[in-house]
């Protein structure tokens, strides 16, 4: 059954690298999936070298081994590089959204945050206007999502200087 949860859990973490993995191209896709597979190989012999280890150590042993690979270091570099441009986008949409009173002027922020993620050299995703149908933006949806906004930007403001100094993803985590 620990095995089985190991497993599972081993699985769950590459899942997480695979999503952050935002190639262009095929080839550096297929590239990025190969070091995976590479990964995830090498964590399975080290386990079996020890079968005895418990849930802690397996965890342990897994992030040290993904702080160590081309992935860990490549997902490192992209949220440091990314993580100030998510700012940056954060308040220039938090600050539209506040002069906006239509729906019609909110879909205007959200072209902006758009071009601006583009111009960022960022992809933008951003909800589709299917979702939007039925959304209503009054003055209570917009003081709540001006609030969560806010919230969300300190959030951001106050680890920014922590992820920037991280030298690997398990520095990152501390900094949550």
């Amino acid at each position: 059954m620990q095995k089985f949860f190991s497993t599972i859990y081993l699985a769950l973490t590459l899942l997480f690298i695979t999503n952050n993995i935002m190639a262009d191209e095929a080839m550096q896709r297929t590239q990025h999936m190969q070091e995976l597979q590479k990964l995830m190989q090498q964590m399975q012999a080290k386990m079996k070298e020890n079968p005895n280890m418990s849930k802690a150590e397996r965890k342990a042993l897994v992030q040290q081994m993904i702080d160590k690979s081309d992935i860990g270091r490549n997902t490192l570099k992209r949220q440091k590089e990314q993580m100030p441009k998510m700012l940056q986008i954060l308040k220039s949409n938090r600050a539209c959204l506040e002069k906006a009173q239509t729906k019609t002027q909110l879909k205007t922020c959200e072209e902006k945050s758009k071009i601006l993620a583009k111009e960022l050299g960022m992809k933008a995703n951003f909800d589709d206007e299917k979702e939007h149908k039925d959304f209503v933006w009054n003055e209570k949806e917009k003081k709540m999502t001006l609030e969560r906004m806010d919230k969300g930007i300190r959030e951001l403001e106050k680890v920014l200087p922590c992820i920037q100094k991280a030298q690997t993803l398990s520095d990152v985590k501390k900094c949550r």
